[in-house]
């Protein structure tokens, strides 16, 4: 059994109306991790609508970035820094699947 003593965990919110229906769900499923990094909506279609996801998801250690970049298994926020340590999971039904195997 492997001992995780990090967990990041970074979210690919998908649409807007969706987001903001499940809002309190997705507030409280990241508990326990020990960092949430939020990339942009993934709009589907839906015109732009605010979150304010800093405000909404303040209680925790909370990133964001544009996009993440995937290189030879290091993988890298769009501000430059390397997350390389730990358990780190994916959620999101945009293209963050392609971005974490490094296809875009």
């Amino acid at each position: 059994m492997m001992n995780v003593e990090k967990i990041i965990a970074i979210w690919q919110p998908h649409k807007y109306s969706r987001t903001i229906d499940n809002i309190n769900h997705f507030i409280s499923c990241f508990a326990g991790v020990s960092r949430l990094i939020i990339l942009p909506v993934w709009e589907a279609g839906e015109l732009p609508i605010h979150i304010d996801f800093a405000g909404l998801f303040k209680r925790y250690n909370l990133s964001f970035s544009d996009r993440i970049i995937v290189k030879n298994g290091v993988i890298t926020l769009s501000d430059g820094e390397d997350i390389n340590s730990g358990l780190i999971i994916g959620f999101g039904a945009g293209d963050i699947t392609y971005q974490l195997r490094g296809k875009i």
